[in-house]
């Protein structure tokens, strides 16, 4: 077996006082002549100190008061501008949707109102062309047929043409006057 070692006794360590250094005279406290010529500062006089250093601070919690009372207003006035705005803006913009809406179901109406009559127009050909007696009157049938169907086709572009510009334009109507209430002037999109 492995032998212990046997603990050894702790180490006292002595604590002497430390040596007290004579107060210089100028250090130490005043003596009591010296008490008597300076008077010590009355309650009345530490109060009128300490309210004349709270003044700038009660003066700058008021400014303080004052900058966020004036920031709240102006963020109300803020908000209440842009919330009209944007009501303005939905209302402006729904009007144009909606003219724009029915203009497109005016020129869908239109589409298939001018599709029925050219179609009819083929039919009344092919009717024409089965009761032809000779060649030359299926030729000339033909011929006024193509000639009539190129004067109505032009026409019916200038009609849609024109219904699609009414359509442009009265959709653009409620933007244009959202332009001149907020602009003060319509806006030249050529430029």
């Amino acid at each position: 077996m492995e032998a212990k070692p046997e603990p050894k006794p702790e180490a006292k360590v002595e604590v002497k006082p430390a040596a007290v250094k004579p107060v210089p005279e100028a250090v130490a406290a005043p003596s009591s002549a010296a008490k008597s010529s300076k008077p010590e500062t009355p309650p009345e006089a530490a109060s009128d100190i300490l309210h004349a250093a709270s003044a700038p601070v009660a003066n700058l919690q008021e400014m303080l008061r004052l900058a966020a009372e004036s920031s709240v207003e102006r963020s109300k006035l803020a908000y209440e501008r842009l919330r009209s705005s944007a009501e303005e803006t939905t209302e402006t913009l729904e009007s144009a949707f909606k003219v724009a809406s029915d203009g497109q179901t005016a020129i869908n109406n239109k589409a298939i109102d001018l599709l029925r009559l050219n179609a009819n127009s083929f039919f009344d050909l092919a009717k024409s062309l089965t009761e032809a007696k000779s060649l030359s009157e299926v030729v000339v049938l033909q011929t006024q047929f193509a000639r009539t169907q190129f004067e109505t086709l032009s026409a019916q572009a200038k009609e849609m043409s024109g219904l699609v510009q009414k359509v442009a334009t009265d959709t653009a109507a409620p933007l244009n006057a959202a332009a001149v209430r907020t602009f003060g002037s319509k806006p030249d999109l050529a430029a």
